[in-house]
């Protein structure tokens, strides 16, 4: 039995119908969801992951949920793929932050390939990393605005971007703004003066 047939999931008719009724804005916030799901996945861009889960919610190889919202089922559809790839990324044969040196490889009269690393960065640098995200994720948890204003700043767009992206309005900008500032309120407690 197919994912798709089962009773309390949507048939292939009904998501195909779903996807076609979904406006520009919704489109927009599902390349946004895109762009931020295919951060740091290794040959793949945002339309790639996008177009990889919608292929799946038609083929019917991934079920949607009666009751769901089309943006939360993509959404957890593209974190299960990317989840997926960075997997195979990280336990697969090629070590993408290796640089190959052909000079140092010339030089060597063995037959492997010289090799440098491309940064100085540490395990820890990456676990600090994803415990700032992870409380960044935190203190904006429940508020999908807010979360979505904090993610667009953090990849170095302006308010005024991500207002005209979603077509939000200067009072609901605002709003999104000032509610983001309340829930960051925490983070100055953790700076530290030098």
């Amino acid at each position: 039995m197919d994912l798709a047939e089962s009773a309390d999931c949507l048939s292939l008719d009904e998501v195909a119908a779903q996807l076609r009724s979904l406006t520009s804005s919704g489109w927009m916030r599902l390349r946004a969801m895109a762009r931020l799901g295919a951060q740091g996945l290794q040959g793949w861009k945002s339309d790639d992951l996008l177009n990889e889960a919608l292929t799946k919610l038609c083929e019917g190889t991934r079920a949607w949920r009666r009751g769901t919202h089309m943006l939360v089922t993509v959404k957890v559809l593209m974190h299960s793929i990317a989840s997926n790839e960075r997997k195979k990324n990280k336990t697969g044969p090629i070590d993408w932050n290796v640089v190959i040196d052909a000079v140092q490889a010339g030089a060597s009269h063995d037959d492997s390939l010289g090799e440098s690393f491309s940064d100085g960065l540490t395990p820890e640098h990456f676990a600090d990393g994803r415990m700032q995200m992870e409380y960044l994720g935190r203190l904006v948890c429940g508020d999908p605005d807010a979360r979505m204003l904090l993610m667009r700043l953090l990849y170095g767009h302006s308010g005024a971007e991500v207002a005209a992206e979603f077509e939000w309005d200067a009072k609901r900008i605002d709003a999104v703004r000032k509610r983001l500032a309340t829930r960051l309120r925490p983070l100055k407690n953790l700076r530290t003066t030098a």
